[in-house]
């Protein structure tokens, strides 16, 4: 009965690697804990990791559209605008109206750079 409560909420996220001595460690925020049902059942359901996993689910869909440039942060290479590290703000921004319509016409930069730097550099 454990083993496949275990199981299914390893299932519903499979972001959990087993380590040593029967203990699971989570990819996206690095917490470790012990196999057993409720424990793991208590952790899917604190802010920390709910919130570490909807973004998760965003930067699997997205990842390339977007650089990790600092702890709070993502450079969007499509619009070239900061964005917070925040699932909502992340939402909020994939739905707005300049990043579906850089989306449609193809264009993203290789990486994120909020200012032109060949603008200062040709003035001289």
């Amino acid at each position: 009965m454990q083993d496949t409560k275990v199981k299914d909420i390893l299932d519903a996220f499979p972001v959990f690697e087993p380590i040593e001595r029967n203990k699971l460690r989570c990819n996206i925020t690095g917490h470790e804990l012990p196999t057993r049902a409720d424990q793991l059942d208590e952790y899917t359901k604190t802010k920390k990791f709910i919130r570490a996993w909807r973004i998760h689910k965003i930067m699997e869909k997205y990842s390339e559209y977007f650089d990790d440039i600092g702890e709070n942060k993502y450079g969007c290479k499509l619009t070239m605008r900061i964005v917070a590290k925040d699932p909502d703000d992340l939402e909020r921004h994939i739905a707005g109206k300049k990043f579906n319509r850089a989306l449609e016409k193809g264009f993203f930069s290789t990486c994120f750079h909020p200012f032109c730097v060949c603008i200062y550099s040709v003035k001289q």
